[in-house]
């Protein structure tokens, strides 16, 4: 019938034995959509189980329901310097005109746009950056945010500097894995979108 289901991108509307973790990363963000600062989330927990899926659920919600809280979620994989993560957040804020510029002058490009509204920010696979500088400059210079770090490994909070551990004040969520029958029941749910 469709095999998008099958796909291991595929979102579905609910995403089955992560409600709690999801109605966490909203409760975050709520007090930006009331005009004030949101709470920053570290989120750590096995490869597969969920954590981006739940993450890019949220932010897709958002993005439906107001205009006011910019979602933008960042790979740092994928972008793995603070150069790299401007730039992508220059394009998806569509930002023009940043070829040629440095470092600092992309971040004053980003500042200008987020600080007219509000920002959730999740930076994944964050234990692949090479530095940490731009999370401070994100907690120093942007004024209304929820900052999300999210990785496979607990012990990447122990590289982060005091001052920006001091700065940040992460709640911690942790993604169990999913056992026998929540695999399961994940399986029965895409059979039924997937298969006649």
């Amino acid at each position: 019938r469709d095999h998008v289901p099958l796909d291991y991108e595929f979102l579905p509307k609910v995403l089955k034995f992560r409600e709690a973790e999801q109605q966490h990363f909203a409760t975050c963000i709520k007090p930006l959509l009331a005009g004030r600062n949101g709470r920053n989330l570290f989120v750590c927990g096995a490869p597969g189980i969920g954590k981006t899926a739940a993450c890019r659920w949220v932010l897709r919600d958002l993005e439906e329901e107001t205009s006011e809280v910019v979602p933008i979620y960042i790979n740092c994989w994928k972008n793995n310097s603070s150069f790299k993560i401007l730039t992508e957040i220059c394009n998806l804020l569509g930002v023009r005109f940043i070829v040629n510029k440095k470092t600092p002058e992309l971040f004053e490009e980003v500042k200008k746009v987020l600080n007219k509204k509000a920002a959730a920010l999740v930076l994944d696979e964050v234990d692949k950056l090479e530095d940490f500088d731009l999370i401070y400059m994100f907690l120093e210079d942007i004024y209304r945010k929820s900052l999300f770090l999210i990785t496979n490994y607990k012990e990447t909070m122990e590289k982060v500097d005091e001052r920006i551990m001091s700065r940040f004040n992460p709640e911690f969520l942790e993604f169990k894995p999913y056992n026998a029958a929540e695999t399961k029941g994940i399986l029965a749910e895409r059979m039924k979108f997937a298969f006649v």
